[in-house]
């Protein structure tokens, strides 16, 4: 049988050379596939992503000031975020936020917490679906929910100013 000397053969040859060398100098930890499938199980977390995207912007024609205020809406499901992010200072920001159930009251024990790279912050939400986080740095961050009736976490993928 004539040798294959296609680029996409060389291209696969190389690859699986790669694959064996990295194999050989770093190979995973043994057991690892079993340690997480088993973390995963025994959390019992389920998490749903959902894409937070921007709606509106609050820079209105004809206003004196300019502002750097953001609202942002996130959906998934019966589950509805309302989230204003606004400057404080010129180093920190605010976060104001407002969660809806459809057809259902805000669960007693609902918490936000505030993912950011200078830390994690977390904060009640209370029975009218109001939440707010001051002195927010300019980083990327996201928001992670977490219902007392439920293991289930809701989070939104990262944001930034």
């Amino acid at each position: 049988m004539p040798e294959d000397n296609s680029p996409r053969s060389a291209d696969s040859a190389i690859l699986e050379r790669l694959g064996r060398m990295w194999q050989d100098a770093d190979p995973p930890p043994p057991g690892l596939a079993d340690d997480l499938v088993a973390f995963v199980a025994a959390a019992r977390v389920e998490s749903e992503w959902a894409e937070m995207h921007l709606v509106m912007s609050d820079d209105l024609a004809g206003v004196r000031a300019a502002s750097d205020t953001k609202t942002l809406e996130f959906e998934l499901g019966a589950i509805a975020l309302l989230v204003r992010v606004a400057p404080e200072s010129s180093t920190t920001g605010r976060i104001d936020g407002w969660l809806t159930i459809e057809d259902a009251d805000m669960p007693t024990g609902t918490f936000v917490t505030l993912v950011a790279d200078d830390g994690d912050r977390t904060t009640h939400v209370d029975d009218a679906g109001r939440f707010e986080f001051s002195g927010v740095r300019e980083s990327p961050w996201r928001l992670r929910f977490s219902f007392s009736d439920s293991t289930q976490l809701i989070q939104t993928p990262h944001r930034q100013w």
